[in-house]
């Protein structure tokens, strides 16, 4: 029997908060310390010319894609390259401002953004907490732990939507293994909504379904219900795309155009010798997600006990059932960055969108694995804010 969690919830939320606050501060501290890369073809953020707080306090915040997601959070969609960004992130920002009202307005925005992003990771440590309670007790206390030091933590400080994927992607996890699997699906809906690779946890959804389809009893109806909680994951993108088309009239999936036009994405197409410096740098969470498909390939039970017990109703062979299929779903993450998307961006997805690439960073016992995540700790906040290549 596996060992019980013995951290308590506020201590994971002192260590969680903890890290926020000295992940913010050293991303201020690293943009006022080093020089700022001089970036091409980026958007940058415009600061009110009578802002109330000193530049140097919101320009950390403001590089990269944070500067489109602001920018869509205050403006809405407005040119072709904005149809990259899913709408519930800006959409929740643009409220929060209206909680800001002592503020300039596009100061507002990074504040907002910021407090966002940060809030929405405390909360999504817990939930990862919760989850791995349920399907990796062993871990859980590593975990959460690991999470705070997550590689990708510079994306969970800045106003990227990155948080809010990991709270609602990790929330939805946890309700599957208390057996809520409507819930779940509207979390897993709402990550849709947020990121587009929040559709691929309709990978996790049908394998929840098919486990419990497998007794004879209720078997159409499971079959149905699964059907529709996935097409609830799928609705969003297909959703937001329907409304550019009602804006634009032009019959085509302007995510995907925004993404060949703005930054060149296609299948291979950033397979170039120019680029073999980001492939290194995804290398480790690319080795990770593998590593975490080894894992829950070994902790499989053998396929005759596992379809008998789904048959004989037992629960913890539907949990078996879906943490193969978040490993699955951290795969199939890793070939979208690796084949399709830009390949560094493969660190942040799989540490803010997979539990098993945590698990496994838990699991694996080296110096090197540790000196990769003091690496990503450190070095990727400073080089984030200083318009340096890391996104």
């Amino acid at each position: 029997m596996p060992p019980a969690a013995t951290l308590t919830r506020s201590t994971i939320l002192q260590w969680a908060l903890t890290s926020r606050i000295l992940t913010v501060a050293w991303c201020v501290l690293s943009d006022l310390l080093l020089p700022d890369h001089a970036a091409t073809d980026v958007e940058r953020w415009q600061a009110d010319q009578e802002a109330v707080l000193p530049a140097w306090l919101t320009r950390p915040f403001t590089r990269w894609d944070a500067a489109h997601l602001l920018r869509v959070a205050r403006f809405g969609y407005v040119t072709d390259r904005d149809a990259a960004f899913f709408p519930l992130y800006p959409c929740l920002v643009h409220y929060v401002t209206k909680l800001l009202p002592f503020l300039a307005e596009a100061e507002r925005y990074v504040v907002a953004g910021t407090f966002v992003s940060n809030a929405c990771f405390v909360l999504a440590v817990l939930f990862a907490y919760d989850a791995s309670l349920k399907f990796r007790p062993a871990l859980a206390d590593k975990t959460a732990l690991a999470l705070c030091a997550t590689p990708a933590s510079v994306f969970c400080s800045v106003p990227y939507s990155e948080s809010l994927a990991a709270l609602l992607g990790f929330g939805g996890v946890a309700l599957l293994g208390r057996n809520r699997p409507w819930l779940a699906s509207v979390l897993f809906a709402s990550v849709a909504a947020t990121r587009s690779n929040g559709c691929l946890l309709a990978i996790v959804v049908v394998a929840d379904g098919l486990a419990r389809s497998i007794p004879k009893r209720g078997r159409s109806l499971q079959l149905l219900g699964t059907s529709m909680r996935s097409a609830l994951i799928i609705l969003p993108p297909v959703a937001k795309d329907l409304w550019h088309f009602h804006k634009s009239g032009v019959a085509r999936s302007a995510f995907a155009h925004a993404q060949s036009s703005g930054w060149g994405v296609g299948l291979f197409a950033y397979w170039q010798f120019k680029q073999i410096p980001n492939f290194v740098l995804a290398a480790p969470s690319l080795c990770l997600a593998m590593i975490a498909c080894r894992d829950a390939l070994k902790r499989r039970p053998p396929i005759k006990r596992l379809v008998a017990d789904l048959r004989a109703g037992d629960d913890g062979a539907r949990l078996s059932v879906i943490e193969l299929a978040l490993a699955a779903h951290a795969a199939a993450t890793a070939g979208l960055c690796f084949f399709v998307a830009h390949v560094e961006i493969a660190t942040r997805l799989l540490a803010c969108g997979c539990l098993p690439f945590s698990w496994a960073l838990t699991s694996v016992d080296r110096p090197f694995w540790r000196w990769c995540v003091l690496v990503f700790v450190v070095v990727g906040p400073a080089a984030h804010c200083n318009f340096l290549p890391w996104t």
